[in-house]
């Protein structure tokens, strides 16, 4: 990727960047790319699944309130394996989708 211009930050290690003018997400620790602006940044992540109980001592068993089987889900850079984000979603539901820009 070219020199970038970055153009706002989404929290401490995302943020958007434009090179030749397209915009697109790096991690703002590293500037390793992440994929075009109008994706989904996490497609581009390094990725670590775990089962729900796995996220501490704390969180107990989820079959207590829910009959799905959850999991937990960590997204980390590649280029220098920053935690970029976690979510926790149902086992096999897509990747959420949790910043669109527009």
């Amino acid at each position: 990727m070219a020199t970038a211009e970055v153009q706002f930050r989404l929290g401490e290690y995302l943020e958007v960047a434009a090179s030749d003018g397209e915009p697109r997400f790096r991690c703002a620790k590293c500037g390793h790319d992440l994929g075009p602006a109008s994706g989904n940044y996490k497609e581009h992540a390094l990725r670590r699944v775990a089962p729900l109980e796995e996220a501490g001592p704390l969180v107990g068993d989820p079959s207590r309130f829910i009959d799905d089987r959850m999991e937990i889900r960590q997204f980390f850079c590649p280029g220098c394996v920053t935690q970029l984000d976690t979510e926790i979603n149902r086992a096999g539901e897509p990747i959420i989708w949790d910043i669109e820009l527009h």
